[in-house]
């Protein structure tokens, strides 16, 4: 049975034990797609706020505003410079890092990263499109942050509720230093992150959660995204779970290999395809090809974005027109390209579409007949030559699945695990085992001395080879007398088969995390006159489920060897003393004294116990401190995560004053128009308002209209709102007349018709229902005659007025002054009929009482006949059972 590191959810929810909601969030390089789990609803796929299931990952600043997803998209041409895009593939890399370096080459990046050297970071200077109005610098971390942000925030409106506990998906050739910074990030936008896990591992999840394999079973998962390729292979079985009648199969899955090519993205097409539509541009544009549009960084912008819907359009279809107006010195642009050329390009890169396959199955020590199943996700796998050279590479008779949504495959299967995860959901159960395809090296140094020093103390090994499985924990041990530094690194690549680490990502700088490891020094002084030696050290790692190598923490132990003496048992003490007492009472003289001196014998005999060795541990808690700080590429700090926080809470407080500001302008808007729309449309209107107040209200609206587009443009939000409360106050009293208009006469009616109907009622009572007294009928009356005569004044005092005038009575108040009554007369109706007197026996007795009196006795002489006869049934029926018994006892 493989190693289960956890317990995931495969089926319905289950069990919920307290309320709150959970996300998977699969951040790409292009888009964003969001899961959530909500008690007592089915997992969903989050959509943003323009109804669409994935979201573009950029944030844009413009005009000191910050746009999010479609919305920032719109401003890129306009403000190119103020644009963050793709700033994923930035976290926990310099400026050197091979793919931050090849995006800043092709522009893939909008703003280009710049290292800066305090910070030991990447950071974007942007110039003066954000909210200062000056030059600000965000880093990557940031940038992400927004991101997520903003997927909690549509997460919340989806749901109606605030999230904050989420899995976070990771691309497989991420190594500690990216997976931290996007930690960081993730805390930065106030996500609670239960855990980090493989995008193809939170695939093979989402494939397994309805699928229980009685046979073994390998599937192999190739996923494209729009940066890299990354492919896993998975071997799913099940194991039987619960008593032997009611046991059930539960399906489980170990990764066994993985293989990646950090640069064999779908974008790759995108840039092919942007640098042959450039150089087709370039022909037309100068003959001589003096002129390269290739150099502008907007019109290179708008080529990639067509290239994008040409790759697309052409996975369906052979041949597509390219028409983008304007493209460059007001010329456009239009030419025709066919899925051939498109292949003809990219000849190269589907030349290494299978190469990662081949690196999973030699991690795995697989061949490919070994699979039994394909399946592809990812945004890039649609491309047709694509499949065609994978299914040359497998044969013909190996199906490609797509049984999963490609694009939402990563944000299910992440959910999933963070319903698991989380102490909201008790979840049905699935085995998972990862692994982590980058070995670990440990070295120890002595914290005093140099580490270059001839006689510097060290030592070194491999702490976790390449494909251990995750949340596995380790423990080193040595013999040591002074403080140590622990540093964590990644092995070199190296070649070949005996590698120890070939599928380090290009770019990848070795360190990882460096420790210190205190206390030991001073645990070996304070035991020092005892000549115990140096102390034993322990140190304890895991490598954790996010993929994350951690000394959790660190003891030293001295042992001792001490002779321990028996110490005389207290029961035979007091026995002895006992017996002693006892001899001195009943003997006397000699046979006293040798009585005394025998058990005096047998107390020497049992206190000459021999002493034992025992070994005595001496335990203490070392202290663990991590110090990165001379790294060059390094986590944020205590420090730098409070500044980031309270700037990122800053551009927060922003954005809801303009909304808030934006709101009241909308609803001041709104409510102008609204009000001009209602006296076109309601013809009441005319009845119940002047034709000067009505001229007053909606010249009063145009005003409002053009002091909005004018003076009132850019006003605080309570302006807005001051001003349409004052408009709205004069307008809903004229809605009032309206409404009472057509309420107030029916309210009438309606008390008049019930005011007769009531004294109808009481005038039946009389006769029908004598037990309502007269006095209860007359007090009736007089509250239904108080009301009739409050009704008929009120009505002719409205009579007097005009209906633009405000109104003597509402429909409401007759509705009150009504209740009362009503009230009244409804609890005369449930008066119950009062119980018929008891009749007394009369002394004299009437030849009918005499014959009742007769049947009286015949049916006393009945009961007694009855009690006689059950009598001698019971004593019958004991007699039955009493020979019976005897019966069963004589058969017995």
């Amino acid at each position: 049975m493989f190693f289960l590191r956890a317990l995931c959810l495969i089926g319905a929810l289950a069990y919920q034990v307290v309320s709150g909601n959970v996300i998977g969030v699969d951040l790409g390089g292009e888009f964003m797609k969001v899961s959530v789990v909500q008690p007592g609803a089915p997992l969903e796929i989050v959509t943003n706020f323009a109804s669409k299931r994935k979201t573009e990952t950029i944030v844009t600043f413009y005009k000191g505003e910050r746009f999010y997803a479609s919305d920032a998209l719109s401003y890129v041409n306009r403000v190119p410079a103020s644009a963050f895009a793709k700033t994923k593939t930035t976290l926990g890399r310099d400026t050197d890092h091979p793919l931050v370096k090849r995006m800043t080459d092709e522009y893939l990046l909008q703003t280009d990263p710049q290292f800066n050297t305090t910070r030991s970071g990447i950071y974007y200077d942007m110039a003066s499109q954000g909210p200062s109005g000056g030059p600000e610098t965000y880093t990557p971390e940031e940038i992400t942050a927004m991101i997520l942000g903003y997927a909690r925030d549509i997460t919340k409106a989806f749901g109606g509720s605030t999230v904050r506990d989420a899995v976070l998906t990771v691309p497989s050739y991420w190594t500690q230093l990216e997976r931290r910074a996007y930690l960081d990030a993730a805390e930065l936008a106030g996500l609670k992150v239960l855990a980090l896990v493989e995008e193809n591992t939170a695939a093979a999840l989402n494939f397994g959660m309805d699928r229980v394999h009685e046979n073994a079973t390998t599937v192999l998962f190739y996923n494209m995204g729009a940066t890299a390729t990354q492919v896993t292979v998975a071997t799913y079985s099940s194991y039987r779970k619960g008593n032997k009648k009611s046991d059930k199969p539960v399906g489980q899955f170990e990764v066994v290999g993985k293989g990646l090519d950090a640069r064999l993205g779908s974008h790759s097409l995108d840039l092919v395809l942007a640098d042959y539509l450039a150089r087709e541009f370039n022909q037309q544009l100068s003959k001589d090809g003096s002129k390269d549009v290739r150099a502008v960084p907007r019109a290179m912008s708008k080529l990639r974005a067509q290239a994008n819907k040409v790759k697309e359009v052409l996975s369906a279809n052979q041949e597509i027109p390219v028409f983008i107006p304007a493209l460059h010195e007001d010329r456009d642009f239009s030419t025709h390209v066919s899925r051939s050329q498109l292949e003809n390009l990219a000849e190269r890169f589907f030349a290494r579409a299978a190469r990662p396959v081949e690196d999973a199955l030699r991690a795995a020590g697989l061949a490919r007949e070994d699979i039994h199943a394909v399946e592809l996700i990812g945004g890039g796998v649609r491309t047709p030559k694509l499949q065609e050279s994978l299914r040359a590479f497998f044969g013909e008779e190996m199906e490609l699945g797509v049984h999963l949504n490609g694009d939402e495959a990563m944000a299910v299967g992440a959910a999933f695990r963070a319903a698991n995860l989380s102490t909201a959901f008790k979840v049905r159960t699935v085995g998972m085992t990862d692994i982590s395809p980058f070995a670990v090296d440990l070295e120890l140094t002595d914290l005093s001395t140099a580490g270059d020093a001839a006689d510097a103390w060290s030592k070194s090994s491999l702490l976790y080879d390449r494909n251990a499985k995750l949340d596995l924990k380790k423990k080193i041990s040595f013999t040591h007398a002074a403080d140590i530094r622990v540093a964590l690194s990644y092995p070199a690549p190296g070649q070949g088969v005996d590698a120890v680490n070939p599928q380090l990502p290009e770019g990848t700088r070795a360190p990882i995390a460096n420790y210190e490891v205190t206390g030991i020094q001073a645990f070996a002084d304070e035991l020092a006159e005892k000549g115990l030696g140096a102390p034993k050290v322990v140190l304890h790692f895991v490598q954790d489920a996010s993929g994350l190598t951690v000394l959790s923490r660190a003891e030293a132990t001295l042992e001792e060897e001490i002779l321990v003496v028996p110490e005389e048992k207290e029961e035979e003490k007091k026995e002895v003393e006992e017996k002693k007492e006892e001899g001195e009472e009943e003997e006397k003289g000699e046979e006293a004294e040798a009585a005394a001196a025998a058990e005096g014998e047998k107390k020497e005999e049992k206190k000459k116990a021999e002493p034992t060795r025992q070994t005595k541990v001496h335990r203490r808690a070392l202290t663990v401190t991590e110090n990165n700080a001379a790294f060059a590429l390094r986590p944020m700090s205590a420090t730098e995560l409070k500044d980031s926080r309270d700037k990122l809470a800053e551009l927060q407080r922003l954005d809801e004053y303009r909304a808030a500001k934006a709101a009241a302008k909308n609803n001041l808007e709104s409510y102008v128009l609204q009000l001009r729309a209602k006296f076109n449309d309601n013809d009441d209107l005319a009845l119940v308002c002047t034709e000067e107040k009505r001229e007053e209200l909606v010249a009063e609206a145009y005003r409002l209209e053009d002091w909005l587009y004018d003076e009132g443009y850019d006003e605080e939000a309570a302006v807005y709102d001051e001003k349409r409360a004052a408009l709205k106050q004069e307008m809903d009293k004229v809605l009032y007349r309206a409404k009472e208009l057509k309420a107030r006469p029916k309210a009438v009616e309606a008390t008049r018709a019930i005011l007769a109907q009531s004294r109808e009622l009481l005038a039946k009572w009389a006769e029908e229902r004598p037990w309502v007294t007269e006095e209860e009928r007359a007090e009736a009356a007089e509250k239904l005659d108080k009301v009739e005569a409050w009704l008929e004044e009120k009505v002719a005092e409205q009579a007097k007025l005009q209906a633009h005038e405000d109104p003597a009575f509402a429909a409401a108040q007759v509705d009150a002054k009504l209740k009362g009554a009503s009230a009244f007369v409804s609890k005369l109706a449930k008066k119950p009929k009062p119980a018929p007197p008891k009749v007394e026996k009369s002394e004299e007795k009437s030849d009918n009482s005499t014959a009742s009196e007769e049947s009286e006795v015949q049916a006393e002489d009945l009961d007694a006949a009855a009690e006689d006869a059950s009598a001698g049934e019971a004593a019958a029926g004991g007699e039955e059972e009493e020979e019976q018994e005897n019966s069963n006892k004589e058969e017995l």
